[in-house]
């Protein structure tokens, strides 16, 4: 399963690709709340995912959304999230609230020169939840997500490039979260804090997402229809790829590597050209899988893929996300 696909699953009740190559409107693929491009907005670029899609750049220019249904999340949860692709810069990224007082419900993003700022505001308080200081302002695609938890108390989190961050709790759980302003991107919503930097796969839920389908979302950044090589149709044991391939909806390239262990586990490899290949198990155990034939399919757990004694090559490791 892609990008796209995972986002569209996991309930996002407004998602703005931002892959248009022309014109001013930024379509909202879900729920048709679509966004005026103004200003210093050049699009085209290239985006943060494999599957080519593309992404907007910002450079004082701004989109603004009408307000509308994906913005009264009430009491309930949500989760925003997005890519950013930029050097330290202040402004304001992302913002459905009039202005940064703490009585006006609503959520944003914000950022100075070292960190990114989750804004969520209740009425009661608005939380300053950063990014713990990852280092967003490296001009590479980094995935941000923000997330409200509803409980005792709420509470907000602050995801970077699938990884929790920072937790802040709320004062005043319960309160509405509802924003009666517009949605922006490149700016604050009223105007006059726009930033420079791309974005990109603006998604809203009125959900919290969880950390395992964050961290999916993230490693899905690298399926693309196009990542499966081009490799004949063996036949091994007794049934086709594609009847192998099924239970299996991420596809990502593997790179071998004596020292760097893949982002998650294999549920198995798919071998394009024929070889070795050297297989790090879970517990360090290194296996040379001999002889493997153009398309073999191999259901093992793989931590890494060695490159030293790996012959092989066109290898992707294959996910049931």
């Amino acid at each position: 399963m892609g990008y796209r696909e995972k986002v569209i699953a996991d309930g996002a009740v407004a998602y703005w690709r931002l892959g248009e190559t022309s014109g001013t409107t930024a379509v909202d693929i879900i729920g048709g709340a679509n966004g005026t491009i103004s200003g210093g907005v050049t699009l085209g670029q290239p985006g943060a995912l494999a599957d080519g899609d593309k992404a907007m750049r910002f450079t004082g220019g701004r989109i603004e959304v009408t307000n509308g249904a994906f913005l009264q999340f009430g009491t309930g949860a949500l989760s925003v999230e997005w890519w950013i692709k930029s050097n330290p810069i202040a402004g304001w990224w992302l913002d459905a609230k009039a202005d940064g007082n703490s009585g006006v419900p609503g959520v944003g993003f914000q950022s100075d020169t070292s960190n990114i700022y989750f804004h969520p505001g209740n009425g009661v308080q608005m939380l300053y939840c950063s990014d713990g200081g990852f280092g967003y302002g490296d001009n590479q695609w980094h995935h941000i997500v923000g997330v409200v938890e509803r409980g005792s108390p709420d509470r907000a989190l602050f995801y970077a490039d699938g990884v929790l961050r920072t937790t802040v709790p709320f004062s005043g759980s319960g309160s509405s979260l509802t924003s009666a302003s517009p949605f922006a991107l490149g700016d604050m919503s009223g105007g006059g804090a726009p930033t420079a930097g791309a974005i990109d796969e603006v998604a809203i839920y009125k959900t919290a997402l969880t950390a395992p389908q964050i961290a999916a979302h993230y490693a899905a950044r690298l399926y693309s229809s196009a990542t499966l090589p081009n490799i004949p149709r063996a036949v091994v044991a007794g049934m086709s790829l594609r009847d192998q391939m099924d239970s299996y909806n991420l596809i990502v390239p593997v790179t071998p590597s004596n020292t760097v262990d893949l982002a998650d586990v294999t549920d198995a490899i798919l071998v394009g050209g024929a070889g070795d290949v050297a297989v790090v198990q879970q517990n360090g155990q290194v296996v040379v899988l001999k002889n493997v034939p153009a398309g073999g399919w191999l259901p093992v757990a793989a931590k890494r893929i060695n490159s030293s004694a790996t012959t092989a090559t066109d290898i992707v490791a294959l996910y049931q996300a």
